[in-house]
C-alpha cells in the first residue's frame, strides 16, 4: 500500500511495527496480532531489509499498510516516520520479535482508558520458555550506570544493584519507564512532547521518551494484565559487537541530556575505570563473545554519546506526531468565584491576562466586605455580585459558567495561577477537536513558603470542561462537578498558593471542617471514635510514605503532619455530633 494510504478502522489503537531484516519472526507477530484483533489497523515501517520482507508481508498480509524505506532509519526515526500517520486514540509500538497473548491490547487499552493522566502502559513480558522478562525500570543515573556495568561477584553484585536500586520493576502500577518492545502510547500525549527523539539510533529512545512525558506531568504505567512474549533480539543479534557499541552510546547521550554538566568528569573516569576493570576480569574469566578489548571500546562509545549530546545543543529532541484532525482557534472563558480575596486575586487575574488562551474573565463575588470587587472590575470582563442561597459557596461556579461566552470554561481559585507552560499545553491540545468534554488538570502545592513536591504528588482537580458540559451540585465542599462527556487529563499546571502561615490553614480547616461534619452528619454517616486517630494516621502514611514526602525533607514530614489535622478534625466534629443525637 502506498505511503499515506492508512487503513480507515473504527479500532481506537493503530499498531506500529518498525522491522529490519526480520521476516519470520514479523510474519508470526502479525498472525498473533491479527488472530486476537483482526480489526486493528497495522503499520509496518521496513528499514531497508534485505531479506524477504516486502517480497511475502505484503502478499500474506494485505490489509496491513507496508512503509518501506530506502535505508534503515533506527528505531525512533522509523516509529515517527509512521506517528505522522496515525489517526486513533492511542497507538501500540510493537517489536517484530514479539507475540501477542489473546487480550493483551484490549487489557492495555482498559488501563489507559482508567488513567486518563497516563501517557504510556507496558506490558508483562516472557520468555518463549514462560519465565518473566524485566520490562520496566527505574531511571538510571550517571553513578547506577557506572556501578551497573562493574564485573563483580555474585554477592557484591546482589548488594550492589539493591544500593542502586537497579533490579528490573515488576509490580503494577506507576513505574519509571517501559521497555519499548510493546508499549502503548496515547496519541494526545504525544501531540503534547512530540514523538520520539531521533538522536537515538536503537536503545534509549523509549527511556528518552518515558523521560519526557513524565517531567511533562504524564505517568507511566505497568499492567502486569497484559500479556506478550519478547523474543529479544530478532534484528540486534545480527550485529551484536555494534549493537553493544550502540547501547552505551545511546546511554550516554541519555545521561547527558537529563544529568548535571558536573557529573561529566565523573562519567569519563568511572566508565574508563570500569572498562579497565572489566578488561582486566576478560582475562582472568573470559566470557563467550567478549575480548578484553571489548569493554574499552564501549567506555569510548558511551562517552562519544555524551559528546554528541552535548554538540547538538538540544536538536532533534523528538518530531511531533500532529493529529490529523480539523484544527480550530482556541478561545477559553476564565470564572472565578471570590469572597474577600483581594489579596490574592490580583495574582490570579494578572497570570490569566497574560495567557493568550483566556479571551473572557468572569468573577462572581459572594457578598466581599473588603475590596475584591473593585480589583476584579480593574481587570475582569464580567463581575456580578451574588451570594449563593447555601452554605457550598462552590455553586456560584454555576453562576460563573452560564455567563462564558468562549467554547471552553476554566475554572480557578484566587488563590490559584495559570502558568505560562500551562497556556502553551492549553493552545496545543485544545486546537484539536477532542472528544473530551472535561479535564483534569494537576496541581502545584505552595504550603508554607515552600512547594511540597512530593507529599502534594497526587493533587489534580476537574477544572476545563466545555461550555455546558459541567455543573456543581448537592453541599458538599470542594466536590467535583457532573460532567456530561467523556472526561480526560491535560498536564496544564496550576500553582496553588494556598497558604503563607500556620494560623491561616488552622483558621480555614475549622471552617471547612464544621461544615464537613455537619453534612455527613445530616445525611446519616455516624462517626467512630477510632476514626480520630486512624484517619490522620492514614493521611500521614500517605503522603509521607506512599507520596514520598520524606524526599521533601523536614518540610514534608511538617506538611504532611499538618495536613492531617483536616480528616482528624472532621472526624472529632462528627462524632461530637453524633454524641450529641
Amino acid at each position: 500500500m502506498a505511503e499515506g494510504c492508512l487503513n480507515v478502522s473504527v479500532s481506537r489503537t493503530t499498531v506500529v511495527i518498525v522491522n529490519w531484516n526480520t521476516c519470520e519472526l514479523l510474519l508470526a507477530c502479525l498472525e498473533s496480532l491479527l488472530n486476537d484483533r483482526p480489526d486493528v489497523p497495522v503499520v509496518v515501517v521496513d528499514n531497508a531489509s534485505s531479506d524477504e520482507t516486502m517480497a511475502l508481508g505484503p502478499l500474506r498480509y494485505p490489509q496491513v499498510t507496508w512503509l518501506p524505506q530506502t535505508r534503515n532509519l533506527g528505531f525512533a526515526a522509523g516509529n515517527n516516520v509512521a506517528l505522522r500517520h496515525v489517526y486513533t486514540d492511542f497507538v501500540w509500538l510493537l517489536n517484530p520479535d514479539t507475540v501477542v497473548r489473546p487480550g493483551a491490547l484490549a487489557a492495555l487499552e482498559a488501563c489507559l482508558d482508567a488513567t486518563p493522566d497516563a501517557a504510556i502502559v507496558g506490558p508483562a513480558l516472557w520468555n518463549l520458555d514462560g519465565t518473566p522478562q524485566a520490562c520496566a525500570f527505574r531511571f538510571p543515573t550517571v553513578r547506577s550506570t557506572v556501578a551497573e556495568w562493574a564485573r563483580l561477584p555474585r554477592y557484591v553484585a546482589l548488594l550492589r544493584d539493591v544500593l542502586f536500586r537497579l533490579k528490573p520493576v515488576r509490580k503494577q502500577g506507576p513505574v519509571d519507564w517501559v521497555l519499548g518492545a510493546a508499549m502503548l502510547v496515547r496519541m494526545r500525549a504525544v501531540t503534547h512532547v512530540g514523538g520520539l527523539c531521533e538522536g537515538y539510533f536503537m536503545y534509549a529512545e523509549e527511556l528518552d521518551w518515558c523521560r519526557r512525558f513524565k517531567e511533562a506531568g504524564w505517568r507511566v504505567l505497568l499492567d502486569l494484565q497484559a500479556d506478550v512474549v519478547h523474543l529479544g533480539g530478532g534484528a540486534t543479534s545480527q550485529v551484536r559487537e555494534a549493537m553493544l557499541r550502540e547501547l552505551f552510546r545511546s546511554r550516554g547521550q541519555y545521561l547527558a541530556r537529563f544529568s548535571s554538566p558536573s557529573s561529566e568528569k565523573f562519567f569519563r573516569w568511572g566508565m574508563r575505570g570500569v572498562a579497565r576493570w572489566n578488561a582486566f576480569a576478560e582475562t582472568v574469566r573470559p566470557r563467550a563473545g567478549w575480548t578484553s578489548r571489548l569493554p574499552l571500546a564501549l567506555a569510548q562509545s558511551a562517552c562519544d554519546g555524551w559528546n554528541a549530546s552535548v554538540a547538538s545543543s538540544g536538536e532533534g529532541q523528538g518530531d511531533t506526531a500532529p493529529s490529523v484532525e480539523k484544527r480550530t482557534e482556541v478561545r477559553i472563558c476564565a470564572v472565578v468565584i471570590t469572597r474577600n480575596e483581594a489579596r490574592r486575586l490580583p495574582g490570579c487575574l494578572e497570570s490569566l491576562r497574560r495567557a493568550p488562551v483566556i479571551t473572557q474573565i468572569v468573577v462572581v463575588d459572594d457578598g466581599s466586605s473588603d475590596d475584591t470587587v473593585e480589583v476584579a472590575r480593574a481587570v475582569a470582563d464580567v463581575v456580578v455580585e451574588h451570594r449563593h442561597t447555601g452554605e457550598n459557596w462552590d455553586l456560584n461556579k454555576n453562576v460563573g459558567m452560564a455567563l462564558a461566552q468562549e467554547p471552553w470554561v476554566l475554572l480557578i481559585d484566587a488563590d490559584e495561577r495559570l502558568t505560562e507552560k500551562a497556556s502553551q499545553v492549553l493552545a496545543a491540545a485544545l486546537r484539536v477537536n477532542a472528544p473530551e468534554a472535561g479535564f483534569w488538570l494537576p496541581r502545584a502545592e505552595w504550603y508554607f513558603g515552600r512547594w511540597a513536591r512530593h507529599a502534594s504528588s497526587d493533587s489534580r482537580v476537574m477544572r476545563l470542561f466545555r461550555r455546558g458540559a459541567a455543573t456543581f451540585s448537592g453541599t458538599r465542599l470542594h466536590a467535583h462537578p457532573e460532567v456530561t462527556g467523556p472526561v480526560g487529563f491535560l498536564p496544564a499546571w496550576l500553582r496553588h498558593e494556598a497558604y503563607v502561615t500556620l494560623s491561616e490553614y488552622i483558621a480555614k480547616t475549622s471552617s471547612y471542617t464544621d461544615h464537613e461534619a455537619r453534612v455527613r452528619s445530616e445525611a446519616g454517616e455516624r462517626g467512630r471514635f477510632s476514626e480520630i486517630w486512624t484517619s490522620p494516621a492514614r493521611h500521614f502514611w500517605y503522603r509521607f510514605i506512599r507520596l514520598r514526602g520524606y524526599r521533601d525533607g523536614w518540610f514534608g514530614l511538617y506538611y504532611s503532619g499538618v495536613t492531617a489535622l483536616y480528616p482528624c478534625l472532621e472526624r472529632i466534629k462528627l462524632w461530637s455530633l453524633c454524641r450529641r443525637l
